[in-house]
């Protein structure tokens, strides 16, 4: 079994995968809320998948940790909360270990020396960028403000400066590969005219067939690897382009869709590039999954004093 906790409705980033493509998951992948593991006093021993850190309050990921030192003596854990790193940590580390040639920064951090272009985007979604690209501290200050109109806190608003390069048809390109508990496996490849590439992008034959050859060699397997690794996680989708044969690392979603509705890949092609995939997915997290039996009965007191030690206090003097 693979007990694999997310934040609130993101749970369901997994629904297509398994009502979909990979039914025979259903008895392998048992998804929970972080609120559902809160409140559970028992759990099966398993393979423990912990995800969505970019949604994580500070105090989620203390009860993160603190289930995972209960639950490690009893099953393999993937992305590990005192390691695993969010977006703000992870860029700025990939770009100290120069596999990044961009920089991120916090909004009210943005140095003088930043290379423009940059655009913002709050550090805890996964929307992608929330501006055009902007070219001065007065663009980067209304930016901002739009974003606090909307109800995000300035003090996790991002700044990143822009890297990406057009290919000889003027089309951007965004790279999709996940690292399943080790295991380095290449899914998409999509080119759009748009800078922040999202969706499926421009389709033509000759884009098919590159990324079925994409699936086929996976690449940039080695330099993925490593930049995982830097993050401190061991399950996860990597965004990234390449430049002059080297990745540069957009972001890491630990909690990412599988693949998108069979109804939304309405190209021949990219269903039989998407089923391949599936396959191994499918292989894989069953290698993954454990075959223990038995319970873990969880302290929860101890999840308290770890979250709210202050709290632990008042009710141990009573």
């Amino acid at each position: 079994m693979i007990l694999y906790f997310a934040t609130g409705k993101y749970t369901n980033t997994l629904k297509t995968v398994l009502n979909q493509w990979a039914p025979e998951l259903k008895k392998v992948i048992k998804p929970m809320t972080y609120e559902e593991l809160w409140r559970s006093e028992r759990l099966p021993k398993a393979t423990y998948i912990f995800s969505d850190f970019e949604r994580m309050s500070p105090e989620v990921q203390s009860m993160a940790a603190a289930f995972a030192d209960q639950l490690r003596p009893h099953g393999r854990i993937l992305n590990e909360p005192r390691k695993a790193k969010a977006r703000y940590e992870l860029l700025r580390d990939l770009y100290d270990a120069k596999i990044n040639d961009f920089r991120i920064f916090r909004a009210d951090q943005i140095p003088e020396d930043v290379r423009y272009p940059i655009f913002v985007r709050p550090e805890n979604d996964h929307k992608g960028p929330r501006s055009e690209l902007l070219n001065s501290p007065k663009e980067i200050a209304k930016a901002c403000m739009d974003l606090v109109a909307q109800g995000f806190e300035y003090r996790r608003i991002v700044a990143v400066e822009f890297q990406a390069q057009k290919n000889k048809d003027g089309l951007y390109h965004r790279h999709g590969s996940h690292n399943l508990g080790g295991e380095i496996v290449s899914q998409v490849l999509t080119y759009t005219h748009d800078w922040c590439v999202k969706g499926l992008g421009v389709r033509t034959p000759e884009i098919a067939r590159e990324e079925e050859q994409y699936n086929i060699e996976n690449p940039h397997a080695e330099q993925i690897r490593r930049a995982f690794e830097i993050g401190g996680i061991d399950y996860g989708r990597m965004d990234y382009s390449v430049i002059d044969d080297r990745i540069q690392v957009y972001e890491i979603n630990t909690n990412p869709v599988i693949i998108f509705r069979k109804n939304e890949l309405n190209f021949f092609y990219r269903r039989r590039i998407g089923a391949p995939f599936i396959r191994k997915y499918s292989q894989i997290m069953q290698s993954l999954s454990s075959d223990a039996t038995g319970e873990v009965e969880i302290d929860r007191d101890q999840i308290v004093a770890s979250v709210l030690p202050a709290q632990e206090s008042i009710a141990a003097a009573v």
